[in-house]
């Protein structure tokens, strides 16, 4: 780490697992309230489904690591991964670079992230477990009610291994003169 890396969680802390849909949910999954928004970038070039370099919102930039172990966890017959990640602030990235923008309508009730996801290509949805501790009856229930939608469409993976499994390398031309997103 450079002195100028600030290490914004421990990688012993947050432990999470994802899903995410293609397309549209059906009205009984969408949540209610108001979703905080923001819009975050990923630079592809450097993607990997253990790291990614991330521009939050249009603040400084972002480097996650998923640090230790995957351990596969089984929830109302759905299979996830659980992952702990590091992300450690930076001030600016090295060009050229590669970013695909993606907007975020978040609600978070507990210990569950459902995220509407859009960018010029698709929209999506993402839910997310906090399991550093045992899940609430409330997170169980909220679960066990997208559990269909996620056995038959969902995708089990982290940020950067989904976008870089939807938006990765083969949408980029990597020649010098052409670093450009196709």
């Amino acid at each position: 780490m450079r002195p100028c890396d600030t290490p914004d969680i421990a990688p012993s802390g947050h432990r999470e697992a994802r899903w995410f849909i293609v397309g549209d949910i059906d009205d009984e999954l969408r949540p209610l309230g108001r979703p905080k928004c923001r819009v975050d970038s990923y630079e592809l070039t450097t993607m990997r489904p253990w790291h990614a370099i991330k521009l939050r919102d249009g603040s400084a930039v972002e480097r996650k690591s998923r640090v230790g172990r995957v351990e596969m966890v089984h929830l109302a017959g759905v299979v996830g991964f659980a992952e702990r990640w590091i992300k450690v602030r930076r001030g600016s990235w090295r060009t050229p670079a590669v970013w695909i923008e993606v907007a975020k309508r978040c609600w978070r009730d507990g210990s569950v992230e459902v995220t509407s996801l859009a960018n010029g290509a698709e929209h999506g949805w993402s839910l997310c477990l906090d399991l550093t501790e045992p899940l609430p009856p409330a997170a169980l229930a909220t679960f066990e009610r997208w559990a269909e939608t996620l056995r038959a469409r969902g995708v089990a993976a982290s940020y950067p291994a989904w976008l870089g499994n939807r938006f990765g390398r083969e949408l980029v031309d990597l020649r010098p003169e052409r670093l450009q997103a196709v």
